[in-house]
């Protein structure tokens, strides 16, 4: 479930709702309103916004879920929680890159290299250096840069996880290793900010609680707008989110580009030092 329509759903429901209504119902209801086609998506359920609604459902103090309801209602957090594109240009970018490169040397390597070396075979001299480097070790520069490519790829696809805010993700292995520190402390201040106002209505806690958690109860005590400072927090939390996972990529990406260039840098020198030592040698 998208944020937009989890918002609307939480704001049709708290204004049709009565005193005396069954609250379960008034949010199903609402779930399956035919304008909330136009908030986004609904198939997705392993994610945040369809858990918290679900809890909302199944909250025992209803005064509170229906203030809960009027909180999500008012906030926002599809453009503060919403993937960067800058990921997906990078996920492009260097598979394109990997892809050229794979095609042109495997080319080379299956038609010119093959010529190369008959030329030199028929002639009284030896063969290059680099082209006997280069058809050496080929098959390590493939495997070196598939491997890098592959990592990367998982490591981004576990960042872009971080965004859909699957609720199970933390207990996940892959979670643990392949994301920074940094990065899992501002997704789980996320998930704690973001389910503050159901968790007063109901069991459901984030995995991991700090400071936050006290300092929003104080807001809720003192009278303050708890929407307003939920909205400010997440957002500037998912700030820190997306600024910690796209420095991860960019040094990711850096290393596989440095491994590409020095693939290509051998696979040109592979290519012209027959053309050169041929004519030397005539």
């Amino acid at each position: 479930m998208e944020w937009r329509r989890f918002h609307y759903i939480c704001r049709r429901s708290h204004n049709q709702y009565r005193p005396g209504d069954n609250l379960r119902q008034c949010i199903e209801r609402a779930e399956s309103d035919a304008g909330g086609q136009f908030y986004g998506t609904a198939r997705t359920t392993d994610t945040l916004p369809y858990r918290l609604l679900q809890e909302l459902k199944q909250a025992s103090d209803t005064r509170l879920a229906h203030s809960a309801l009027q909180t999500y209602g008012q906030v926002d957090f599809s453009d503060a929680l919403s993937e960067p594109f800058r990921f997906k240009r990078v996920m492009i970018y260097l598979g394109y890159v990997t892809f050229v490169f794979f095609v042109t040397s495997s080319l080379y390597q299956l038609k010119v290299a093959p010529a190369f070396l008959d030329v030199l075979q028929s002639m009284p001299v030896p063969t290059p250096p680099a082209l006997s480097a280069y058809q050496g070790h080929w098959v390590i520069f493939s495997l070196l840069i598939l491997a890098l490519l592959l990592g990367v790829l998982v490591i981004g696809y576990r960042l872009r996880a971080l965004f859909r805010y699957q609720p199970r993700l933390q207990q996940r292995l892959s979670y643990r290793l392949l994301t920074p520190p940094r990065t899992r402390r501002a997704y789980a201040r996320i998930l704690e900010i973001a389910a503050f106002p159901v968790s007063m209505c109901s069991g459901y806690r984030a995995a991991e609680q700090s400071e936050l958690t006290t300092h929003l109860a104080g807001v809720t005590a003192s009278g303050m707008d708890l929407g307003r400072e939920v909205q400010d927090l997440i957002r500037q939390t998912g700030t820190h989110l997306t600024a910690s996972c796209e420095k991860q990529m960019r040094v990711l990406s850096v290393m596989v580009s440095v491994i590409i260039i020095a693939a290509i840098f051998s696979f040109v020198a592979s290519v012209y030092s027959p053309i050169f030592f041929l004519g030397e040698s005539v």
